[in-house]
Formats: structure tokens, C-alpha cells, sequence
């Protein structure tokens, strides 16, 4: 144990003169984060970084580039135990888990097509009473929606 110890800290000492100084690459520019204590790179898309408020809203993640520039808002999903989401046919989410269902757990990126489009959820129930929570996103207020067509 005492020889890992002493390569951990041999290992952090080396690290830590390699590292550069800090430099500010950018600023959040989208007014609704107002604080973040945390940016994580994306493992999907290069050149998205994700962060949230720290100050409340949050149902919403943001993405953005290196520069603090707002790329896209995300609401986000809470569901019980199981769930599956498709729009227009095309699945864009499913989680296997079990637990007890709270607003915003999951976020599902997607795009949605002009006109009407068909956002189906399935929920699985391990036991217990069950639930969902559906947020849409809509950055510059357009979108509008009903549970059947008009």
C-alpha cells in the first residue's frame, strides 16, 4: 500500500509541472446560466461541452462549444423503472433501470420534423405505482402541442 502511495504521488508531481497555465477561452453568453461549477466534454460529439445552472433550472442541460457559446438548450425525462421513447417510429431513448421516477433524470436529444409529429412512450413497471415526466424543449417558442390532432 505504501509503495502505490508513493508512485500516486510521484505520478501527480510529474503531472503537475507538465500542466499549462490557466487562459479564459471564452464566456457563457446565453443569460439563463448564470453559474456553473462544472463543463464535461461530450463522448459523442466533438466540440460539444455540457453543463448545467447551478443557481436552479434544473430541468435543463446545456450544450455549448469551448467558447461558452450556446449551442442548444435540453429538457430533460424522469421515468419509472423502464422506459422507451420513440418520435415519428424512430426510437431515440431507452433506459433499463429500476427506482422510483423524478422529473429530469434523462436527456433526450432529437429533432422534430415541421407539422405533426408522433412522440410515443412506453413505460415498464417492475412494481410499485408508476410514472413519467415529458418535457420538450423549444428555444425560440414555437413549438406547440396536443395529445391528439386537431
Amino acid at each position: 500500500m505504501i509503495a502505490l502511495l508513493q508512485l500516486i504521488v510521484i505520478s501527480l508531481t510529474v503531472s503537475a509541472q507538465d500542466v499549462p497555465p490557466w487562459r479564459a477561452v471564452g464566456y457563457y453568453d446565453h443569460a439563463p446560466i448564470r453559474e456553473s461549477s462544472g463543463l464535461v466534454a461530450s463522448h459523442q460529439r466533438e466540440g460539444v461541452y455540457w453543463t448545467l445552472n447551478d443557481s436552479g433550472n434544473h430541468d435543463v442541460i446545456y450544450a455549448t462549444g469551448l467558447d461558452g457559446k450556446l449551442i442548444r438548450e435540453f429538457r430533460v425525462i424522469g421515468d419509472d423503472d423502464q422506459v422507451a421513447v420513440w418520435i415519428n417510429g424512430t426510437e431515440v431513448h431507452r433506459n433499463n433501470r429500476r427506482g422510483g421516477a423524478f422529473p429530469d433524470e434523462d436527456v433526450v436529444p432529437c429533432q422534430l420534423e415541421s407539422g405533426w409529429n408522433q412522440v410515443l412512450c412506453e413505460v415498464g413497471q417492475n412494481g410499485g405505482g408508476w410514472a413519467l415526466y415529458v418535457r420538450f424543449n423549444d428555444p425560440d417558442g414555437s413549438l406547440k402541442y396536443a395529445a391528439q390532432r386537431r
